[in-house]
Order: structure tokens, then sequence, then C-alpha cells
């Protein structure tokens, strides 16, 4: 787990920061719950995404394939490897697509709500 890096992190630090040292349970507290919540959310994905490869028969829609990315953290490639190993393709012109869309949607929000 990346918590057991915790104590090396502290120690390589705390020569330039003196309060790293005193935090040091808070911190991999913190990097422990936050691993056990990426993986929660990961198999959460990797569960969506063993549904779909069986509902599909030849391609996994890029709409799909963006909804793990973005919302269960499941990269790209994992998921074309998984389909690939189930005799899949996954639609990478619907994902830049999806790609694309969310990007001119940040855009705007941040040049209209940010001005």
């Amino acid at each position: 787990m990346l918590s057991s890096l915790v104590p090396d992190f502290v120690n390589h630090l705390t020569s330039l920061y003196d309060s790293v040292a005193a935090c040091e349970t808070i911190i991999a507290e913190t990097v422990m719950s936050e691993e056990q919540l990426f993986w929660k959310s990961y198999d959460k994905g990797n569960k969506l995404l063993q549904q779909n490869i069986a509902s599909h028969s030849h391609v996994l829609p890029g709409k799909i394939a963006w909804m793990l990315s973005g919302t269960y953290g499941l990269p790209l490639a994992i998921t074309e490897k998984m389909c690939n190993e189930k005799g899949l393709k996954v639609d990478l012109d619907g994902f830049h697509q999806c790609l694309t869309n969310f990007q001119v949607i940040f855009l705007y929000r941040y040049f209209v709500f940010n001005d």
C-alpha cells in the first residue's frame, strides 16, 4: 500500500519542513483512506466494464469507456486490454468525442463563471 511509503516521505521532507514529522500519522491515515476509496471506485468500474463486455458483442461504445475512465478511474488502456481479451474493440472515436465534449463544457463553464 502507498501508506507504507509515508515514513520515507516524512523522513525525506523533515529536513525541509519541520512540521511534517508531527503530521506523519495524519498523512499515513489520509493516504490509506484515499487509496481505499480509489480501489473501491476502481472495483465498481471494473464490474461495470465486465457487465458491458458481456452485453456488447463486437464494440464497447466510447461513451461507456469514457464513463469508466472519468467516473471510476479505469484507464482507457486497461479498458482496451480487457475488451481485447474478450474479442471486443473500444470505440475510440466515441471516447475521444466524449473527451472533447467534456473539455468544451469545462472551458465554457470556466470562462463564463470566472469572469
